[in-house]
């Protein structure tokens, strides 16, 4: 749970980096690339799901789910897309 709350406070962070430092040439985030990347998310956890055996194969999707989440929230905590 830990890691999925660091990875949820990362991610919304990178929003806030996205929208201080956006003008200074990092490359943007369209809506396409959120839906794109929530899709893909999506669909490598249900594939995977039936691979599942203990805590320690969920680690990595905390920290992929978390690090989504937080930037969703982010996104509209800040008023600035980039998921």
């Amino acid at each position: 749970m830990e890691n999925w709350r660091q990875a949820f406070g990362w991610g919304e962070y990178r929003v806030l980096l996205y929208k201080k430092y956006c003008h200074l040439g990092m490359p943007k985030c369209t809506w396409k690339d959120g839906i794109t990347g929530w899709t893909k998310l999506a669909r490598r956890f249900i594939r995977t799901v039936p691979h599942m055996r203990s805590r320690r194969d969920l680690l990595p999707w905390c920290w992929a789910i978390g690090g989504k989440m937080g930037r969703l929230k982010g996104s509209i905590k800040y008023r600035t897309l980039s998921m």
